[in-house]
């Protein structure tokens, strides 16, 4: 008997996310969920990826019952589906353009609709009910923009942001107290964790963006920084290295070579830059263990995940750590 972790279409056949399943190798519990979940789950597994407690498995490997199986079809992010790299390359150009304009709202649009995506991203492919995460996420996305803005052009300073974690919290106990598939307490934990850091996030870039003559230039080089040591991250973890530099130790090189570049550029100081790429580094390291967690049960510090956008969740547990830096550096 395993534990049989299930993503998108198949958690959906199945009518849960995580089921037992009997069977002494792993092979002998695909077939068993085969036979309880029928053609169109058989469809699905020749292209699926599977995983024992995290690693690729062998399929003729035993399993015992403290053991999980995850299935994860090819659109979790497989070598395979270049959706893996264009997905997050697409949301970095949309924000990236979105920044160009001096209205802001253009900026705050863009975040709305990446949040949005990324939330559904998550609710899809995380190993969160999504019935216990999809709504308070949307909603803190919102939240975390539209009341952050408003409050500060209203002349309320930071106080928005407060408000929009608030509303984050509110927002997941009210679904729990109205839907009882959202009450599980490990779900609900996870669900107002996210929802959290989805305010703070989405909150700081905005305040990030207008609360100085140079948040352009503040958002400017933050998100280049994101984009490019990810970038970096995900092509070491997918070439032979010949052990020269791990994807953790690159991804925090590129952070700081072109925070410093991108700072210089838009002239700003170059030494403090340094400094808030460190910083921006541990939000990333933070938040590619945070979006494993959320995605796998494990923490993985590279790598690829489930889904196709855990790259923005990374970007916004960040952004919660660089606007006080940037605030107390650059401003």
């Amino acid at each position: 008997m395993a534990h049989l972790r299930l993503f998108a279409n198949l958690r959906e056949l199945a009518g849960a996310s995580t089921v037992d399943v009997p069977g002494d190798t792993v092979q002998q519990v695909l077939d068993e969920a085969v036979a309880r979940f029928g053609e169109r789950f058989r469809e699905s597994l020749p292209t699926a990826r599977v995983w024992v407690n995290g690693e690729p498995a062998d399929l003729a490997g035993t399993v015992g019952v403290d053991d999980e199986v995850a299935i994860l079809p090819p659109v979790s992010g497989g070598s395979e589906d270049p959706m893996w790299y264009l997905a997050p390359l697409g949301v970095a150009a949309l924000l990236l353009l979105a920044n160009i304009p001096a209205d802001p709202v253009w900026f705050l649009t863009a975040l709305v609709a990446a949040g949005g995506v990324w939330a559904w991203d998550l609710a899809t492919w995380g190993r969160i009910n999504p019935e216990a995460v999809r709504i308070p996420l949307l909603i803190s996305v919102l939240a975390g923009v539209l009341v952050t803005y408003a409050s500060a052009v209203g002349g309320s300073g930071t106080a928005g942001l407060g408000v929009a974690v608030a509303i984050a919290v509110i927002v997941v106990l009210s679904q729990a107290l109205l839907r009882p598939e959202a009450r599980d307490v490990v779900d609900l934990a996870a669900a107002a964790s996210v929802s959290v850091v989805a305010a703070l996030g989405t909150g700081s870039l905005v305040l990030a963006r207008i609360f100085t003559q140079q948040g352009q230039d503040w958002v400017w080089a933050f998100l280049a920084m994101m984009a490019v040591a990810r970038a970096v991250s995900g092509f070491l973890a997918t070439t032979d290295r010949n052990g020269l530099i791990d994807p953790l130790s690159g991804s925090v090189i590129a952070a700081v070579v072109v925070g410093i570049g991108v700072g210089l550029l838009v002239g700003l100081n170059g030494f403090a830059m340094f400094l808030v790429a460190i910083v921006v580094s541990v939000g990333m390291i933070t938040g590619g263990a945070f979006s494993s967690l959320l995605r796998t049960g494990d923490v993985y510090f590279t790598g690829r995940l489930p889904g196709l956008l855990s790259d923005v969740g990374v970007l916004v547990t960040s952004a919660v750590l660089f606007l006080p830096i940037a605030k107390l550096l650059l401003a």
